[in-house]
């Protein structure tokens, strides 16, 4: 069993599906798709919400002043209406792009298929 498991993992491209999948059900698990925001998820959502529906960036003075790169990359899963789902798929999105540069930068520092997918998962 195990040596089938390190098969698997000694597949590059077969690492990332899994960790893909794992990624995705993690979220679909806590059911993380609700329509609410969650902390403070409603002020720059609001920045978001401006930008799609009135076409100019601004930010309420209870935001950083350096999230101009995230409200365009939230408006981009926004162009069909605003939704905080919208916002949290954008999310779940760029962590599974960061999960998996995590993946490929640690292969090349360890050049081990295995332990770069333990690093990964872990």
């Amino acid at each position: 069993m195990h040596k089938k498991i390190t098969g698997l993992i000694q597949n590059e491209f077969l690492s990332q599906i899994i960790l893909s999948l794992l990624w995705i059900f993690m979220f679909v698990f806590t059911d993380s798709f609700k329509d609410v925001p969650l902390n403070d998820d409603w002020v720059y959502g609001k920045s978001v919400e401006l930008l799609v529906k009135e076409g100019e960036f601004r930010l309420l003075d209870y935001c950083s002043s350096t999230i101009l790169v995230q409200v365009i990359w939230g408006a981009l899963f926004c162009l069909f209406g605003f939704s905080f789902t919208a916002l949290r798929i954008s999310v779940i999105v760029l962590g599974l792009i960061g999960l998996l540069a995590f993946y490929k930068i640690a292969l090349k520092i360890v050049k081990d298929k295995n332990i770069s997918f333990l690093a990964t998962l872990l």
